[in-house]
């Protein structure tokens, strides 16, 4: 079994080519993305929500299509955090803004069904400016996005957290 580290956690082709041959299980792999975050997220501010709970189970169910031969589609087992500008079913989408703290969207946006349709995982949201319009990290729902290289410094446009 391959062991990343965060230094070297696989991009997202090399992590589906290792979950496809075996040596690496949506499990695990969930579990080294969900460390990253717990770790590092106190000082990036890059995650606004984050569903481990939800992240592990869809991560069994992965591991359990793909030793059944069903793989869904190229993303299959693949974490994934998705910007707060997208709907998802179920969960809070607050687009960066204190007007939309408690906002749960019905359905989820067409690229979250077709990242769910692939067999993606999804880690939590991350965060955003208010609606995506400034090109500053600075949110007033998740806190200012900071440079993983120089936390006093900003990450730097919409999409702070990622």
């Amino acid at each position: 079994m391959i062991e990343p580290t965060p230094s070297s956690t696989p991009i997202v082709i090399e992590a589906g080519a290792l979950v496809r041959r075996g040596c690496m299980t949506p499990i695990r792999l969930t579990e080294l993305c969900l460390s990253v975050i717990k770790t590092h997220n106190p000082t990036l501010n890059a995650f606004g929500d984050v569903y481990a709970e939800a992240a592990l189970e869809q991560a069994w169910t992965m591991t359990a299509e793909l030793q059944r031969g069903k793989p869904r589609g190229p993303l299959h087992g693949i974490p994934f955090g998705i910007k707060d500008l997208f709907s998802t079913a179920g969960l809070r989408t607050t687009r960066g803004s204190l007007t939309a703290l408690d906002a749960v969207p019905a359905q989820d946006a067409p690229i979250i069904r077709r990242l769910k349709g692939a067999g993606a995982i999804i880690l939590g949201k991350t965060a955003t400016t208010e609606f995506g319009w400034t090109g500053a990290s600075t949110s007033r729902v998740f806190g200012n996005g900071c440079n993983p290289w120089d936390p006093t410094l900003t990450s730097g446009g919409s999409s702070s957290g990622s």
